[in-house]
């Protein structure tokens, strides 16, 4: 995971942490990151998905790899601790739909966070920084947004993402408004 030119030997060979389905708690909210391209945002927001105490990172195709060294740099090892699961749209239109867990996403055109009600099992999908979130699931998702009264017609998705889980949590029936 050296990202220098010339790095010191080898310590150990390890493989990637494999996580599945069965470990994410949605009834704690998840993190779907969809096509996220900077591994920097990668990393940051898996650091606050697990500092918030989220159920759980998916990582969806197409998002920049979560074990790459900046993604694992930033995430100040959160990786470690909450090791994502990988999976493709469908994979995550399906586990929704089974597990009665309701899919949110991160929209400028969406309702102010603040006065949605946070379903008892949710999961919060951050698009591409671009782009947004893929059209394939736009037809699964609620659209939530953070209300931007400034200079600024949108925010960093790391940035936009962390709002969004901290008020989602405090709105959480589960989280009884957090202590």
């Amino acid at each position: 995971m050296a990202a220098t030119d010339t790095p010191q030997g080898v310590l150990a060979v390890v493989d990637e942490p494999a996580a599945s389905w069965e470990v994410l708690r949605a009834a704690e909210g998840v993190l779907v990151l969809d096509a996220v391209q900077d591994p920097g945002n990668v990393g940051t927001l898996a650091r606050t998905a697990v500092g918030l105490g989220l159920g759980g990172v998916v990582v969806l195709d197409g998002t920049a790899d979560p074990w790459g060294p900046k993604a694992v740099r930033a995430s100040a090892g959160a990786m470690f601790h909450a090791p994502p699961v990988r999976a493709g749209a469908d994979d995550l239109a399906s586990w929704s739909e089974r597990e009665g867990v309701a899919l949110l996403a991160g929209a400028a055109s969406g309702t102010d966070v603040a006065r949605c009600e946070a379903p008892a099992a949710w999961a919060l999908v951050l698009g591409n920084e671009g782009a947004g979130v893929r059209p394939e699931l736009a037809q699964h998702v609620r659209a939530v947004a953070v209300p931007l009264g400034g200079r600024f017609e949108s925010l960093n998705v790391a940035q936009a993402g962390a709002i969004l889980m901290y008020a989602l949590k405090l709105r959480a029936p589960s989280d009884g408004g957090r202590e």
